[in-house]
């Protein structure tokens, strides 16, 4: 009933009022700051004292950590980090962030204040560990420290807890390169290409793979559909030199020379038949290999035991069963036994006798029998 009576329409319309002034003032109060005082800083100061003294004093906290949020905009990190200092003493949810901040002010200085950072991030995770943005700023001083393993546990756990934190997707991207896991490094860009659409860091990440051939062929094929030959063929050549085994691109290097015209064309020719040798090769030894461990694992298991000697434990009368057939088999000659296969081979009788018959109640459909009597003209309508 009471969560009834607290979301009736009557509050709702006074929290969205509420709402609204708040985000009025709040703007009102960024946009009038930088002019209503010869400093920016002087500003935000008037500002933030009227606002304690109206009833929406709860504002001026937030207001102030706008303050320091501009305030680095504006690139000055020192006065950010006096105003969120202030913070750093106060409730658990606001000195929490303002850890966060502080750290992330720690960061950008870089040098001898990345112990300070580290300071403050484990701070702020005391606070709220579930903070993703401070998981971040941990991960970024492990992935700045050289501990990769520990940066991609903290990324790892900041996405669990925040599956949209853009910034633990990228880093988590940088790290798993780092790392030599392009794969994984790819799919992180690949979902951060979904998510920002046309960015142009992610796409450096996604450009930036030289040990990937994917892209270098897709580039090379974008020019050759293109009709820009030459370049594609250049491309091509590059390719081969870096992956002189790679089937696609000796096809397509073939496949251009041949259209030119070019005597190249023999050459690449003979390297795509060795290279297609060499990976079926490739394919039955590995055939072969897996052949050879299963008919091994086969024989494994049909061999017969071993014959109880002088210094052997005594065979089972089982297996000296087997052994002994095995070897009267083996001591007579093979040969096939006729059979005269007459018609009385065929026939089958049942010894128990025919069975019951089973009730046809199938075959045909009982006669019914009305007891309607004939009608005549009378009953017929007029």
């Amino acid at each position: 009933m009471s969560q009834v009576l607290n979301n009736d329409s009557l509050r709702q319309l006074a929290r969205r009022q509420r709402a609204d002034a708040e985000r009025a003032i709040l703007t009102a109060a960024k946009t009038i700051s930088p002019a209503i005082a010869s400093d920016f800083a002087a500003g935000y100061e008037w500002c933030v004292e009227t606002i304690k003294q109206s009833v929406h004093a709860s504002l001026a906290t937030e207001l102030e950590m706008s303050k320091a949020g501009e305030l680095l905009r504006r690139g000055d990190l020192e006065g950010a980090a006096e105003v969120l200092k202030v913070f750093h003493a106060q409730e658990s949810k606001i000195a929490g962030a303002a850890a966060n901040n502080l750290c992330m002010l720690k960061l950008l200085q870089g040098g001898e204040k990345l112990q300070e950072a580290e300071q403050y991030s484990e701070q702020s995770l005391a606070l709220d560990h579930y903070n993703a943005n401070a998981l971040v700023n941990a991960g970024n001083i492990a992935y700045l420290r050289g501990d990769y393993d520990k940066a991609y546990t903290n990324f790892r756990e900041a996405l669990s807890n925040d599956a949209g934190c853009v910034q633990a997707l990228y880093n988590l991207g940088l790290v798993c390169r780092q790392q030599g896991n392009v794969e994984q490094a790819l799919e992180c860009f690949y979902k951060l290409h979904n998510i920002l659409l046309n960015n142009v860091q992610v796409l450096c990440q996604l450009a930036a793979m030289p040990n990937e051939i994917k892209w270098q062929l897709m580039m090379a094929s974008s020019h050759r559909r293109a009709g820009n030959y030459q370049k594609a063929l250049e491309l091509y050549k590059n390719i081969h030199k870096k992956f002189p085994a790679n089937i696609e691109c000796l096809k397509f290097l073939v496949r251009i020379t041949s259209d030119l015209g070019m005597p190249e064309s023999k050459e690449y020719m003979e390297k795509l038949g060795k290279a297609e040798r060499v990976r079926q090769l490739k394919m039955q030894r590995e055939s072969d290999s897996s052949q050879g461990k299963r008919h091994s694992a086969q024989s494994a298991h049909s061999l017969p035991p071993p014959q109880g000697g002088s210094g052997e434990r005594p065979t089972s009368l089982n297996s000296l069963r087997m052994s002994s057939a095995k070897f009267t088999f083996e001591d007579q000659p093979f040969s096939v036994a006729p059979r005269d296969m007459k018609s009385a081979d065929l026939s089958y009788s049942d010894p128990i006798g025919a069975g019951t018959a089973r009730p046809k109640t199938g075959q045909r459909r009982p006669k019914t029998d009305d007891s309607f009597e004939e009608l005549d003209d009378s009953l017929l309508p007029q």
